[in-house]
């Protein structure tokens, strides 16, 4: 799953931590390094759920000092009996705001629409959308 290249502030910002913060985890080993050397220097979805996990168990009051005797002892940042984060996903999508609170959102992996095609379905769901505005009484 690691397919997305990550500079270090782009990891940074997606974990919610600073670049400091980064360079810190990976000098007390509690990421791993990043891949490649010099200007080619990145992370991955890996190194981001790293981070997402130590942040998770530090709000759980676990210590940076015990989560990197954990990961000495076992190679891993979980904690027995801590149920493993679940996998990151990126997916391609193309959203389109049909009116103020309503969005038509296409997943591009599943949708296998083209632009013209999503365009006619927010033009349909646009001449709909003022009709059913009026209606009280209606929940789904």
């Amino acid at each position: 799953m690691d397919r997305t290249a990550y500079s270090i502030g782009e990891l940074a910002e997606r974990a919610g931590v600073s670049r400091r913060t980064v360079r810190f985890y990976v000098a007390l080993g509690l990421i791993s390094p990043p891949l490649g050397r010099g200007r080619g220097r990145h992370y991955t979805d890996r190194h981001l759920q790293e981070i997402l996990t130590i942040r998770q168990l530090q709000a759980r009051g676990i210590s940076l000092a015990e989560i990197q005797a954990r990961k000495e002892r076992t190679g891993t940042v979980v904690l027995p009996g801590e149920p493993k984060p679940p996998e990151l996903q990126a997916q391609l999508v193309t959203r389109i705001s049909l009116r103020e609170g309503v969005v038509l959102e296409f997943a591009h992996d599943l949708a296998a629409l083209t632009p013209r095609e999503m365009q006619e379905i927010a033009r349909r769901c646009r001449e709909v959308i003022p009709h059913a505005k009026g209606r009280e009484g209606v929940h789904e």
